[in-house]
């Protein structure tokens, strides 16, 4: 779990939030890394095995459980985006 100390969540402003995840099931010794971004800025990141037995067929991407807010321009990559992505997409995000 990445802690932030003083998230920039406010009832005015919408926060842009983005989480990466790299080598998930790797099988060599390349770490895993989850990343998490906020307003374009990293957050801190875990580095640490990350493996999952998932039957692909039957898995499911389930949002907004005990959330309670406003979610707008949800995206899913198959691959972790690079931080100058990330940048960009926040900066793109905010010029609308």
């Amino acid at each position: 779990m990445v802690t932030v100390k003083n998230p920039p969540f406010s009832e005015s402003d919408w926060t842009h939030v983005v989480f990466t995840f790299e080598n998930v099931n790797s099988s060599n010794e390349t770490p895993s890394v989850a990343s998490l971004y906020l307003n374009g800025k990293l957050q801190g990141a875990i580095r640490e095995p990350l493996v999952y037995k998932w039957d692909l067929s039957k898995v499911s991407i389930m949002l907004g459980i005990e959330y309670i807010g406003d979610l707008d321009d949800l995206m899913i990559f198959r691959r972790a985006i690079t931080p100058e992505e990330v940048t960009f997409l926040y900066q793109s995000s905010a010029s609308l």
